[in-house]
C-alpha cells in the first residue's frame, strides 16, 4: 500500500490524474427529460437499447458541477442537464486511474482503512526512530537527550513548516 501511495504520488504531482487512459464517452440527448428519481430506470433502459455496459452498483450519488453519478470508480455513467440538454458521459478508467483514487480516497472504506493504517504505522515508526535516536549514554551508562538531535528535528519541523506555508500563499 506504502509504494502505490508513493508512487501514484508522484505520478499525480508530474501531471496524471484519475482519467490518465481513460475511455470517456459522451452521448447528448436531446429533448430527453429524466425525471428526479427515475434516473437508474432510464439508465437501465438506455444503455440496454444502445448495448452500453450498466456499472454494477445502481446507487445515485453526487458528481462535479451539479451531475449524477452511477458506478464504481472504474466504470461509471454521469447524468449533467446544460441548457436543457442531457449529456450522458460513460468513464472507464485505466489501472492509473484507479490506482489514482484509491490515493485520493475516493474508493470503496476498506481501501481507505488501509491507506490510514499505512498513514498510523508511518506515524508510530517516525516517533520510535525520534525516542530511540535522540537518546545516549553517558559516562555512568545513564541516557542522556542529544541536544544536536533535538536543534535539528526543531529546524526541520521550522523549515518544513516555511515552506508548505509559503506554498499555499
Amino acid at each position: 500500500m506504502g509504494l502505490l501511495l508513493a508512487l501514484t504520488g508522484v505520478l499525480y504531482i508530474a501531471g496524471f490524474n484519475q482519467d490518465s487512459g481513460a475511455t470517456i464517452k459522451k452521448y447528448h440527448l436531446d429533448g430527453v427529460v429524466i425525471e428526479a428519481g427515475n434516473e437508474i430506470a432510464f439508465l437501465t433502459d438506455w444503455s440496454a437499447k444502445n448495448n452500453i455496459d450498466m456499472s454494477r452498483t445502481t446507487e445515485l450519488s453526487s458528481g462535479k458541477g451539479g451531475s449524477k453519478l452511477v458506478g464504481t470508480p472504474h466504470y461509471s455513467i454521469g447524468i449533467k442537464v446544460v441548457n436543457g440538454e442531457t449529456i450522458l458521459t460513460t468513464t472507464e478508467r485505466s489501472v492509473l486511474g484507479n490506482m489514482i483514487m484509491i490515493h485520493k480516497a475516493k474508493v470503496r472504506w476498506y481501501a481507505n482503512v488501509l491507506s490510514v493504517m499505512l498513514g498510523i504505522s508511518m506515524l508510530l515508526f517516525y516517533i520510535t526512530g525520534i525516542v530511540i535516536a535522540s537518546f545516549k549514554k553517558n559516562v555512568n551508562g545513564k541516557k542522556v537527550l542529544k541536544k544536536e538531535y533535538l536543534i535539528t528535528l526543531l529546524l526541520g519541523i521550522i523549515i518544513t513548516t516555511a515552506i508548505c506555508i509559503a506554498s499555499v500563499i
